[in-house]
């Protein structure tokens, strides 16, 4: 896996429902410079992403693309969520705005289980073959529904992704 270089972008402002300015971390990554305690945009919503450039390299740039709304996961469901390592699931959900889901089942570090999915299929199976990497226990999953963009800017290919929790939960893992 190739690992991203973080690079100094100068601002960077988030235009939604709110405005949020971003500032470079000390680990290179942007946080929230203002606390967010509303929601930061509607389902639908164009979001706009504005930034200003770190003297030509990356450039300066405009990205707009359009929030997703919450899924619904609609399989399996109920509290008590079993995953069996040696047998496939499908998690199905109801899709609504957005251009794919993620689900995330584990904790942090290397046995984290990612998996992305369009939005609009409605369904994903997670292979045997992924589960069986996850160790045995309670863990925490995450479905997600975002919208992303990704747009060559000069020399840089630039992705954002706009994101909203839908569940987040524990599974069994046996």
């Amino acid at each position: 896996m190739v690992t991203p270089t973080l690079l100094d972008a100068g601002a960077v402002t988030v235009h939604a429902k709110q405005t949020v300015s971003l500032i470079l971390g000390s680990s290179g990554a942007y946080d929230s410079s203002t606390p967010t305690p509303n929601q930061l945009f509607d389902p639908g919503q164009t979001i706009t992403i504005d930034v200003a450039g770190h003297y030509g390299d990356p450039p300066a740039f405009h990205l707009a693309l359009s929030a997703p709304g919450g899924t619904t996961l609609t399989s399996p469901s109920g509290r008590a969520i079993v995953v069996d390592r040696t047998l496939g699931i499908t998690f199905t959900w109801s899709p609504t705005y957005g251009d794919l889901v993620m689900l995330t089942i584990g904790g942090a570090g290397e046995e984290d289980l990612q998996c992305e999915w369009p939005m609009t299929d409605g369904q994903g199976l997670v292979p045997a073959s992924l589960l069986s990497g996850l160790t045995q226990g309670v863990v925490p999953v995450q479905l997600l529904s975002g919208s992303r963009i990704s747009q060559e800017q000069g020399r840089w290919q630039v992705v954002a992704t706009a994101t909203v929790t839908d569940v987040v939960d524990e599974v069994t893992v046996e």
